[in-house]
C-alpha cells in the first residue's frame, strides 16, 4: 500500500501554531471552501495538511498546480486511520487539529481555541467543536443556523 502514496511537503516554514489534518475523496469543491476559510479567518500560522484519496474529480490536478499547501496522496481510499499516521511525518507544530473537508473555520477559531488551551494548562487535553446545523434534529450538541445546505447555497456573510 505504501507505494502507492505520495507525500509533497509544501511549505517551507518549520514553525507552526496549528496543524490540520483535513481527510478529501473527491471533494474539490469542498475542500476548496475549507481552505480559503482557514486562510481568511486564521489569525495565526496555520499548517493544513490534506490527504488525498483518489483526487481524479479535479482536486489532485488542483494540488500538484499550487504552492501553499502540504499534502499527501492516495491512488485509492486508504482509510482514515492510515492517513493520519503517513500525514504525521510532515506536522509542524505542537497541535494537531482534525476536520472533516466539509467544514469551515469561523473567524478568530485558531485564537479562540488557543485561549483555552492556555487555560487548560498542560498537554493531555482534548477539546472538539461544535457543529451548525441548519435544522432542528432535537440533538443538544449542536448550534442552530441555517446557512445554506449545499456548498451552492452556502451563506459565508451571514
Amino acid at each position: 500500500m505504501i507505494e502507492n502514496i505520495s507525500k509533497y511537503e509544501i511549505t517551507r516554514d518549520v514553525n507552526f501554531d496549528f496543524t490540520i489534518f483535513i481527510p478529501t475523496w473527491n471533494n474539490l469543491g469542498f475542500i476548496l471552501n475549507c481552505l480559503d476559510s482557514i486562510k481568511k479567518n486564521s489569525m495565526l500560522k496555520i499548517q493544513p495538511i490534506v490527504i488525498i484519496n483518489d483526487g481524479k474529480d479535479g482536486t489532485l490536478d488542483w494540488f500538484l498546480n499550487q504552492n501553499e499547501f502540504d499534502y499527501i496522496h492516495s491512488i485509492e481510499n486508504i482509510g482514515i486511520c492510515y492517513a493520519l499516521n503517513i500525514a504525521r511525518s510532515l506536522v509542524k507544530s505542537d497541535y494537531i487539529i482534525y476536520a472533516n473537508d466539509d467544514m469551515y473555520f469561523l473567524p478568530d477559531w485558531d485564537k479562540n481555541l488557543l485561549l483555552e488551551i492556555q487555560k487548560i494548562g498542560n498537554k493531555a487535553f482534548m477539546l472538539s467543536s461544535t457543529m451548525i446545523e441548519p435544522d432542528d434534529t432535537g440533538n443538544k450538541c449542536i448550534s442552530l443556523g441555517n446557512y445554506g445546505k449545499t456548498l451552492a447555497d452556502f451563506q459565508e456573510k451571514d
